[in-house]
């Protein structure tokens, strides 16, 4: 144990005390006295949680001292926290009331969580508007690079085609199949345009027309021909 010089004022401490860690920061024990009085002041504004055994009215006051409103009507939100572009309805800022006053949220706390809340969803709203339109352009870009594969394909036949292939579809499977292929994409498919265009071929303006018996140059008959195939010798069908 050390001795009276080297303990100092602590000589004068119980024996359990005199090598106490914290109390060899002090040289003097009027440097002790005032850390003890600042540490008393800290501990007397201190709002100590209630024990498990706390009673409500103890609760009560606990929450009542760290600032949480006693009623919903207790929490307000400055409009110019919040973001412009969103709008909060009534029952969102009640629904946030209710939130923060079930989870002993402070005013200043609750506030704080709406505004980082609202903040990152108009972030979010911003980004998907961002993606919808890059996806637009892209689309609008791939349509007319599908217009102008057609054009150059069917050249000065490209407006009769079209027009040809657009009456087909429509007489053929409806005005839903008309929009599916606009909204889709498939309406400016060179594959799926030239299978119409076919069909148009054989289509008169109300009917079908009727395909002819198909004979083999054995003389067995296999099926309707119509003028749109070819026979056997890589003629157009009569």
């Amino acid at each position: 144990m050390a001795g009276s010089e080297e303990l100092g004022w602590r000589a004068g401490l119980p024996t359990e005390l005199q090598d106490h860690e914290w109390l060899k920061d002090f040289t003097k024990v009027g440097d002790f006295a005032t850390a003890a009085i600042d540490i008393k002041g800290r501990m007397d504004k201190a709002i100590m949680p209630p024990g498990e055994n706390a009673t409500q009215d103890e609760r009560a006051a606990y929450f009542k001292a760290l600032g949480v409103p006693e009623s919903l009507d207790g929490y307000t939100f400055d409009p110019e926290k919040l973001p412009k572009d969103l709008e909060l309805t009534d029952d969102i800022l009640k629904w946030m009331r209710e939130v923060s006053h079930k989870n002993h949220l402070t005013k200043q706390q609750s506030e704080a969580l709406l505004v980082d809340m609202t903040s990152r969803v108009t972030e979010t709203l911003k980004q998907q508007g961002e993606e919808e339109k890059r996806k637009e352009q892209e689309d609008e870009q791939k349509k007319e690079k599908a217009i102008q594969a057609l054009k150059d394909e069917w050249k000065d036949q490209y407006e009769i085609k079209i027009a040809r292939a657009h009456k087909t579809g429509l007489g053929l499977f409806g005005e839903e199949f008309i929009k599916h292929a606009d909204d889709s994409g498939i309406g400016n498919d060179l594959y799926v345009l030239s299978m119409l265009d076919i069909l148009s071929e054989v289509q008169l303006p109300d009917r079908f027309l009727k395909g002819k018996q198909i004979t083999t140059p054995e003389g067995k008959t296999e099926g309707l021909s119509y003028p749109w195939m070819r026979d056997f010798y890589g003629k157009p069908s009569e």
